[in-house]
Formats: C-alpha cells, structure tokens, sequence
C-alpha cells in the first residue's frame, strides 16, 4: 500500500486489495454455509485466499512497481520480513516440545524468550544501516525524556 501511494498507483493496489478480502469472505461463508464447514476450515479457505493473492497478484505488483527482480525483492523484503519470525517460532516450538506451559509464569516466561528471539534477529540481522540509524535516534530520544 505503501509503495502504491509513494508511486501515485493507488486504483492498481486497493480495487484489488478491496475485492480479493471480498473474495475471501465469500468463499468463507460459501464453504461454511454451503459444505458445513467449521472454525478452522473456514480460517483455512480465508489463509488459502489470503495466500494465492498475495502471491499471484501483489508480489508481482510489487516488482512491476518497483522495477525489482524476485531476488532483489528476496533479498531486501521476504529475507528480513520473515526471519525474525522464523527464529521466534524456533524458540517457543523447542520451548514447546520441552514441555508445555502449566502456569501463567511459564506461559510469558516462554513468550518472553520467543520475543527476545524474534527481537534479536530483527536488530542483529535484517535492519539496513538506515533503519538501525533510525532504531538509535528513537532509543537515544527515549533516553533523553525525564
């Protein structure tokens, strides 16, 4: 949405962006309604809509806007948008497979340290030097407030 605004290719993103949500609720409610599909089915068929948009529409938009091939956008956008993520889901599903959480101190002791996992990879490793510049201009504002 982002880019579609800085570009002045607004009508190219949200028309699509509009109805493909569209779409999705439609089918939802076809397949619980129609098939007596449930809960997670429903959630399924809105993740399997969700999913073939972005990748057969908005990826593409997003390189044909941007004049990017998929290994620049790799690179720069899927590498650093997911990794923080992967590394968070390593920790609590090792922390998981340990054992589960009985309490409530276990419970955000784990979430705590998939936080900190996801927090670290981010700062360590998919921040360009703009947005760690960024990252310390905010830490040192924050330090400097009574």
């Amino acid at each position: 949405a982002q880019t579609a605004i800085a570009m002045a290719r607004v009508r190219e993103f949200f028309l699509p962006a509009f109805l493909f949500p569209l779409g999705g609720l439609i089918a939802m409610l076809i397949w619980v309604m129609g098939f007596d599909g449930g809960a997670v089915e429903a959630t399924l068929v809105l993740f399997f809509m969700t999913a073939v948009t972005q990748l057969s529409y908005f990826w593409g938009l997003l390189l044909r806007f941007t004049e990017a091939d998929f290994a620049t956008f790799y690179r720069s956008v899927l590498v650093p948008g997911t990794l923080p993520a992967f590394s968070g889901a390593l920790v609590w599903g090792g922390l998981h497979s340990l054992d589960n959480p009985q309490n409530w101190p276990t419970l955000i002791g784990f979430s705590a340290a998939g936080a900190m996992a996801y927090i670290a990879t981010l700062l360590g490793l998919c921040l360009n030097a703009s947005e760690r510049s960024d990252v310390r201009r905010f830490l040192g504002r924050q330090r400097a407030k009574p």
